[in-house]
């Protein structure tokens, strides 16, 4: 890997991280469409759908299932609104349960 794709990388997670809970995903899928990083491109979508896919075994068996989903998922909510929306409207709903607790 290139020092370039991992620094791509950790901007892209620490944008996620410094976002607004309930925003996040749509303010990083808006962002992707002023940019014109979206469109004609399928690698992003395939190698999401994989993730998601190698998610979904390894909840089966022992290893990180459900990691791989929520990196598939956001992977997806770059290109699709409303993927981000669902993200959004999720995490909000996670952290309330488990701030109750």
């Amino acid at each position: 890997m290139s020092v370039a794709f991992i620094q791509s990388l950790k901007n892209n997670w620490r944008e996620l991280a410094d976002g607004s809970p309930g925003k996040r995903f749509q303010t990083r899928y808006e962002k992707n469409q002023r940019d014109g990083r979206s469109g004609g491109r399928t690698l992003k979508p395939v190698a999401a759908t994989l993730l998601i896919a190698a998610g979904i075994v390894l909840l089966v068996v022992p290893g990180p299932g459900s990691v791989l989903i929520v990196l598939g998922t956001a992977l997806l909510a770059e290109d699709s609104s409303s993927v981000a929306r669902r993200l959004d409207w999720a995490e909000t709903r996670i952290r309330r349960l488990f701030l109750q607790r």
